[in-house]
Parts: structure tokens; C-alpha cells; sequence
């Protein structure tokens, strides 16, 4: 399957980018608001005091679908799509460790540590055995699963996960525009509306969830970091190595979506338009069809948009994923 869907001009209303999607947010203290999840979902733990795993279950008819955050979020960034598999999927997402409200592994986090922790989850919750959804950083938590833990992963979708760590932030250092600064932030109110204009665009119950069940311990995080991304950064040598049948769902870059805050009158958008063109639209694209030659049992689709493309392009992912997962 290769196909790329959208107009590659068209607005779309967020940004693609950089694996530690919401960072700089997150170093930012401001009073907490209270918040109400109103995703239908049921919270819990498992595991032993100090390997503690947050799980959301959304319940659902059919095989088991597990969804994987991305770097520096949790489970709740699910909230919108996961209600729309319930009657197909029994559906489940995880907060990998040190993520959400999941415990942090004291020392010696790599993927093997994540991979593992999410086969423990499922031994608590009595999952034999799942398909499996990974945005962003979880690709490489995927691509570990299917091949350390290949009894366990019935298919994968990718969700905008297929590319090379190392290839893809040189690309995002080279941005001839630099996001807006967060000045004058004294509110949640406030990051949440520099998040929508600077960062994504728009803003969804789901977004709003993942910001509000984030961690605020970034010192630990930046320690977990190195570990987890030296070992992600040998994430392209392990593709050959997966049986299962995959779907890359992969993100095309426009304008729009890697800077959300331009507009056609502002002096920088020529310079964006040709780095969008130039750059990072085709390093996106050759990523994913390396992703889908080097894949045994590789799909591919690509679609133009941010890098949470199934937050922003919610319905033409859903009608991917539906058919993928129900072949």
C-alpha cells in the first residue's frame, strides 16, 4: 500500500516536528486548573509498588488494540481516537514508565526496559496477545516488542514513527524560522494557548489530556532520555528483523503544520514554504518508504499533516487503521 492522501498546501492546522513534543511546555510552573476527563475510558495500575503502570481501558468489542504515547506523553493523548475503535477493538493504552502517572525506572532504562514493561502490563490485564498502535518515540518501543516479544504482537501501525532519530532532529535544527518564545506565561491557560497557536494549532480534549497527565519531574526525564534515545538511535537496524504485518502511517510536513504561527504575510513564510519543500518533506518521504523496503511485511501511507496525525487527521486514520487491523 503506497499512497500519499491531502493537498500539500492546503492549511492544516497544526505543526509537524521534534520527538519531545511538548518539553518546553513542560518546564513551565503555573498554578494547576482542575481538569475532568471526559474520555469513557476506566483508569487504573498494575504491577508492584515502584513498576506501577497507568493503563486506560476504554473497553470494546473484538481483539485487543494496545496504543503507545510518544516521548513525554501518556496514555490520555488517545482520548479522542480510542473511543472510535471500541466496536471492533477492545482498546487499551499505557503509560510507558516514568510517562504519565507510570513509575520511572530508577537506572538503566532502555528499550528493552519499556518493551518489557508493557508485556508485564499486559500478563496483569490477561492479554495474551495484541495488535499494537505507536506514535512518534514508541516506533522504536514497536519494533523492539515485535522482536523480542514476537508471540505477543499480532500487527503495528506506526503512527508517524517510521524514520531515523538522528536524521530527523538534524532537520528540525535547521528550521529557517524558530518558534515564538514562551514569555509572559503566568497560567495554564496561557501555555495551553501558546501550545494552540505555536505548537499544534488547534486543540482537542485528547491534547488537553496529555498536557494535564504529563510529569512535572523533567530532571528525571532529561536522565531517562539518554539512555532510551541511545538506543533508539539503532532503531532503522532492527526493521529487518520484524515478521508481523505493519502500516507506517507516515506525516507530510506542509506550512501549516510545522509553523502553525506564520501566516503568507509574515517575512518568514517564503523561507518556510522552501524548507518545508526542500528539506523536511522529503526526508519525511524517504523515511518511510526506506521504513517500507526494509520492512519484510511492510504497509505504507502517507498523509499531509502534523506529526500527531492522528489527533489532526483523526478520520482518515481511523479508516486506515480499521482496515489494516481488521485484514
Amino acid at each position: 500500500m503506497y499512497f500519499i492522501s491531502g493537498d500539500a498546501d492546503r492549511s492544516v492546522h497544526v505543526k509537524s516536528g521534534t520527538l519531545f513534543a511538548l518539553a518546553l511546555a513542560a518546564l513551565i510552573v503555573v498554578q494547576p486548573v482542575a481538569w475532568r476527563d471526559t474520555s469513557p475510558h476506566r483508569a487504573g495500575f498494575v504491577g508492584r509498588p515502584g513498576r506501577r503502570i497507568q493503563y486506560l481501558d476504554w473497553g470494546g468489542r473484538g481483539p485487543t488494540l494496545v496504543l503507545l504515547h510518544g516521548w513525554n506523553s501518556n496514555a490520555h493523548v488517545f482520548d479522542d481516537i480510542a473511543p472510535k475503535l471500541t466496536d471492533r477493538f477492545h482498546v487499551v493504552a499505557v503509560s510507558l514508565p516514568g510517562f504519565g502517572e507510570s513509575d520511572a525506572p530508577g537506572a538503566g532504562y532502555v528499550l528493552n526496559t519499556a518493551a518489557d514493561a508493557v508485556v508485564e502490563a499486559l500478563d496483569s490485564l490477561h492479554i495474551a496477545h495484541a495488535s499494537f498502535a505507536g506514535h512518534s518515540f514508541a516506533g522504536w518501543i514497536l519494533s523492539r516488542l515485535a522482536t523480542r516479544h514476537p508471540t505477543r504482537v499480532d500487527r503495528m501501525v506506526y503512527l508517524d514513527a517510521a524514520f531515523d532519530l538522528r536524521g530527523s532532529d538534524s532537520i528540525v535544527k535547521r528550521r529557517p524560522v524558530q518558534r515564538p518564545p514562551m514569555v509572559g506565561i503566568t497560567s495554564q491557560a496561557d501555555v495551553i494557548a501558546w501550545l494552540r497557536r505555536n505548537f499544534f494549532g488547534t486543540w482537542t480534549p485528547a491534547l488537553e489530556g496529555e498536557y494535564r497527565g504529563r510529569s512535572a519531574d523533567e530532571e528525571q526525564r532529561a536522565a531517562l532520555l539518554k539512555g532510551l534515545t541511545a538506543d533508539a538511535e539503532h532503531g532503522p537496524e532492527e526493521w529487518s528483523r520484524i515478521q508481523q504485518p505493519v502500516l507506517a502511517i507516515c506525516a507530510l510536513a506542509t506550512v501549516s503544520s510545522e509553523f502553525p504561527w506564520l501566516s503568507t504575510r509574515d517575512s518568514g513564510y517564503a523561507a518556510a514554504r522552501t524548507f518545508v519543500a526542500t528539506e523536511r518533506r522529503p526526508f519525511q518521504h524517504r523515511e518511510c518508504v526506506r521504513f517500507q523496503r526494509t520492512v519484510p511485511r511492510a504497509n505504507m501511507l502517507e498523509l499531509a499533516g502534523h506529526h500527531y496525525i492522528f489527533v489532526v487527521e483523526q478520520e482518515r486514520v481511523l479508516r486506515a487503521m480499521r482496515l489494516f487491523l481488521s485484514q
